[in-house]
């Protein structure tokens, strides 16, 4: 589960003494945390272009950061 979607109900799990936290994830010292990967049919083109050079810019790893996820960038 995404540490975005964690809440006062919804709770991560510590793993050997390690806290599920953007830092943690970041530094890859929480051992349950994963990429996202994008996949296309070829090299991206048009709007699944577009979609993805926003998710990667600054302004939509921004929007990443603000809900809680992990950013990549």
């Amino acid at each position: 589960m995404g540490l975005g979607f964690l809440s006062s109900s919804v709770k991560a799990l510590t793993v050997n003494g390690v806290e599920a936290n953007v830092e943690n994830a970041i530094n890859k010292s929480y051992p349950l945390s994963r990429g996202l990967n994008l996949y296309t049919a070829g090299e991206p083109t048009g709007e699944v272009k577009k979609f993805i050079d926003f998710c990667m810019s600054a302004e939509g790893q921004a929007i990443v950061q603000e809900v809680g996820f992990v950013p990549v960038n």
